[in-house]
């Protein structure tokens, strides 16, 4: 059932401008659900994610860019991990951070060779949409070994 609605969520409500917020929250909380099935023992998972009081207007599949790269990126079949996941909502303000271990890639696998365009594609989203209304930061904590995402999002 949660795939069927996240299935109908990328259908239709991408088709939109925007969306409730509450929709994107739910569509996360099946995506991390999914994601979950395919993750050992190994991964710890840290979810906090706030369900809005208020339902605000926001681009649909905005934050999923990020959520993929943590499961993609973040977590090994063979080492200890760690996925930090964060939304919180404060009055029109959304604050979204993540946070993953970095592994180092494998130079024959093919994601050594993938120029990811999902970051930049969110960076375009974000400046097209909510100019001088956001604020994204993220980089590596090379001594911590992670990656980091903060986002700030005025949807007023």
């Amino acid at each position: 059932m949660k795939l069927s609605r996240m299935m109908r969520y990328v259908l239709y409500e991408n088709q939109k401008n925007e969306t409730l917020l509450s929709k994107e929250v739910k569509f996360i909380e099946d995506y991390i659900e999914l994601m979950k099935m395919r993750m050992t023992e190994k991964v710890k998972l840290t979810i906090e994610i706030e369900n809005p009081k208020e339902d605000l207007v926001i681009a649909p599949m905005l934050l999923l860019p990020f959520l993929e790269n943590c499961f993609k990126h973040g977590v090994s079949s063979q080492k200890e991990s760690e996925i930090k996941i964060k939304l919180e909502v404060m009055g029109d303000t959304v604050f979204f951070e993540t946070r993953n271990h970095i592994f180092p890639v494998n130079a024959d696998s093919p994601e050594a060779h993938e120029n990811g365009i999902g970051l930049t594609n969110t960076q375009r989203r974000l400046s097209l949409i909510y100019p001088e209304k956001h604020r994204l930061k993220f980089g590596k904590d090379e001594a911590k070994q992670e990656y980091w995402v903060n986002l700030t999002i005025n949807l007023a």
